[in-house]
């Protein structure tokens, strides 16, 4: 799919790709210690499943590939297997090597290409606290990409809903929901920023800072909040149906942002 995209959309989304290289690279350093970290399989999991998600959202399977099989060899984190052995080591560094040959190098530190701007390329910036939002009646949709978008944000909002319906039937189960519920809010961010629904990754942006304040306890995680949290994931699935037409919108969207001006 990437052959039909206009150049600078897919030259700003490899700059957005090459960003996760050093945190990527970081966290394979640290499983060459011993012990390894525990967390560090789980963050190389976290950051192999965004890369990957968003590589496939246009069709670059040259670059989910070694994405994706770094997400599966770091997979039993999800299980509370925190380590690799030599061999799954080998195999995570391979792959690591084959994404960062796939972009070219790990940026402009290394010669890269400098990557223009694009309407369409990254999230809409996000407001200060207490700044009044502006909502566009029609977001800058990059119409090569919305419809693989909306079968991508299916799903993760499908897992989202989950999520929240879980934490509500049984509150013990919470602290382990956030975690995921950030994830699919994350990686929902970026990809409606890449297809230009720019409201819809504001959105999911205030949601993602909603869930940070619940998952470091700065907030915590009662009734109204995760009624929050559900007007949050309700707001992206209109937004989404819309195809970046906000105009029936703009009340609701204002009135969540100002909610969640946290």
């Amino acid at each position: 799919m990437s052959h039909s995209l206009d150049p600078a959309v897919l030259h700003s989304f490899l700059e957005e790709v090459r960003s996760y290289l050093p945190a990527l690279e970081q966290e394979a350093a640290r499983l060459r210690q011993s012990p390894q970290p525990p967390e560090a399989v789980a963050e190389i999991h976290r950051l192999a499943h965004s890369v990957r998600s968003a590589c496939e959202l246009i069709g670059l399977d040259a670059l989910a590939g070694p994405a994706r099989e770094m997400e599966e060899l770091a997979a039993p984190s999800m299980f509370g297997e925190h380590r690799l052995d030599v061999a799954a080591q080998a195999r995570l560094e391979t792959a690591l090597e084959n994404l960062r040959r796939g972009l070219g190098g790990s940026g402009a530190a290394e010669g890269g290409p400098a990557a223009p701007q694009s309407a369409h390329a990254s999230p809409a910036a996000l407001p200060a606290r207490g700044e009044p939002v502006e909502i566009a009646d029609q977001d800058p949709v990059a119409e090569e990409l919305i419809d693989t978008f909306l079968s991508e944000a299916e799903h993760l909002l499908e897992r989202m809903d989950r999520s929240l319906g879980a934490m509500r039937e049984k509150p013990a189960v919470a602290a382990q929901m956030l975690g995921e519920l950030r994830h699919h809010a994350h990686t929902l961010k970026g990809a409606a920023g890449m297809a230009g629904l720019e409201t819809a990754s504001l959105v999911a942006h205030r949601m993602e800072d909603l869930l940070d304040l619940l998952i470091v306890g700065r907030l915590p995680a009662e009734s109204e909040v995760l009624e929050l949290l559900q007007a949050c994931h309700d707001l992206l699935a209109d937004l989404a149906a819309a195809r970046g037409d906000n105009r029936a919108l703009k009340p609701r969207v204002a009135g969540l942002m100002e909610q969640v001006g946290l």
